[in-house]
């Protein structure tokens, strides 16, 4: 075994006290902030009384927040508009829940009627009370897709979506643990769910990005959560599966047998060699490959490189994750498209007859 160097060691455990001692500090900080305003936790949520109308319903009141605004300065206007007791409280919550990245920003409709949390979530753009635009996501684009199609609807800029989706900050366990490894391209490919969305006329890319994760993290229940621990996996290796899975196959009941050729050659260290993998570096949507575009360098192309793919190569729906995660039981290692007007592929575990099924069936690279 490798031993580590002791001065790694010295400053891996400064790094590590660094960091709690800024989180204990940090709350300390709300915590006299608290005390120097003169609350008191038990009669402050006492006496706080929202505001309603003559008869007795919340009140709707819209406020517009800056981009980027930080939790407590978005803690003191929530106070000053009196849907919230308590700034200092308000932020010391968003601190202790993980929850204290700046806001994306925009503007808003609130109501005296909503707790913290639906506050939150409709500061962060997970839930809105109005919104007027609708957009529809495909099965299989991919980031670059749906940049394109956000601007043609002039909705935001494709370049303004890019960056939000490689830089910006979204509170979900599964986007904390996506890795990027060098080669990796567009962070969140794979999790921005296909759906179709109501969104506000003002959204920022933030805003329809974190509408997209909410929803896959809606999908993405637990019970799949719990398959994917079963199974071994991380939520990361089942959406490249299924990113390939959405772009291979067309036929419904195709999907099982597809991931299970997936699963059978990942167990036998066999190389994937899916053509879906080549297109995506290639950025091009064509029914065949050239003989050298198989030789496209690149940690996506599974004909050059074992395993699954550096990161996912589309953004798959709900039938192409579960498939992924539910693999037919059966020992197939090939498919080749039998009908390119339908889509279907005949499946074999034997090599010779799958290229018998090549020539018979016109395959082409």
């Amino acid at each position: 075994m490798k031993k580590k160097h002791p001065i790694l060691d010295y400053f891996s455990y400064i790094a590590g006290f660094a960091i709690s001692a800024a989180f204990v500090i940090a709350v300390i900080y709300f915590i006299v902030q608290f005390a120097l305003n003169g609350y008191d936790l038990g009669v402050g949520f006492s006496s706080f009384t929202p505001a309603v109308d003559s008869e007795g319903q919340p009140i709707n009141i819209t406020l517009t927040i800056e981009e980027n605004t930080s939790v407590l300065e978005v803690g003191r206007i929530l106070e000053r508009s009196g849907l919230i007791a308590n700034a200092y409280i308000y932020a010391l919550e968003r601190l202790l829940n993980g929850a204290a990245q700046p806001f994306p920003g925009g503007t808003f409709t609130l109501n005296t009627g909503m707790n913290q949390n639906e506050i939150s979530r409709t500061l962060r753009g997970f839930d809105t009370v109005t919104s007027d635009i609708t957009i529809t996501i495909r099965e299989g684009w991919t980031v670059q897709n749906i940049a394109d199609y956000l601007e043609s609807r002039d909705i935001v800029t494709a370049e303004e979506f890019m960056y939000a989706a490689d830089h910006g900050h979204f509170e979900f366990d599964f986007i904390r643990a996506i890795p990027m490894p060098y080669g990796r391209q567009n962070r969140l490919e794979g999790y921005l769910f296909p759906d179709t969305y109501r969104i506000g006329a003002n959204f920022t890319s933030t805003q329809i990005i974190n509408r997209m994760l909410a929803r896959f993290d809606e999908i993405y229940d637990n019970e799949l959560r719990r398959r994917t621990e079963y199974l071994g996996m991380t939520i990361d290796d089942v959406i490249k599966k299924a990113s390939i899975i959405e772009m291979e196959i067309r036929v419904p009941h195709e999907r099982e047998l597809a991931s299970a050729v997936i699963h059978n050659r990942l167990a036998i260290d066999m190389r994937l060699q899916m053509c879906s993998t080549v297109l995506y570096v290639l950025d091009v949507r064509r029914a065949w490959l050239l003989l050298s575009d198989l030789e496209t360098e690149s940690p996506y192309n599974t004909y050059l490189h074992n395993g699954l793919p550096i990161g996912p190569i589309a953004n798959p729906g709900a039938a192409s994750i579960r498939a992924a995660l539910h693999p037919a039981d059966v020992d197939y290692l090939f498919f080749v498209v039998r009908d390119e007007e339908t889509g279907e592929h005949y499946f074999t575990n034997n090599h010779d007859d799958h290229l018998r099924a090549q020539a018979e069936f016109g395959q082409r690279f």
